[in-house]
């Protein structure tokens, strides 16, 4: 992601994992990005992306499970 973005700050942590900070000016492009990546990013903070963004994850997962019951029949 840091090589595509333009990031504030990139700090290398244990286990070849990067801590990165980014601004941004819109959350629902923020959003859209981070669930693009799944399981590879953790978000730390904002507290308000941080739950839009577990939110959004959810309702996917929700839907995802309603298309699994319905192509079943």
């Amino acid at each position: 992601m840091s090589e595509y973005y333009p990031v504030e700050t990139a700090e290398e942590l244990p286990g070849g994992r990067l801590r990165v900070r980014m601004r941004y000016a819109d959350r629902s492009w923020m959003v859209r990005l981070l669930l693009g990546l799944g399981g590879e990013v953790r978000v730390e903070s904002p507290d308000e992306l941080t739950d839009e963004l577990r939110n959004r994850a959810l309702a996917a997962l929700e839907l995802a499970s309603h298309l699994a019951e319905t192509s079943d029949h």
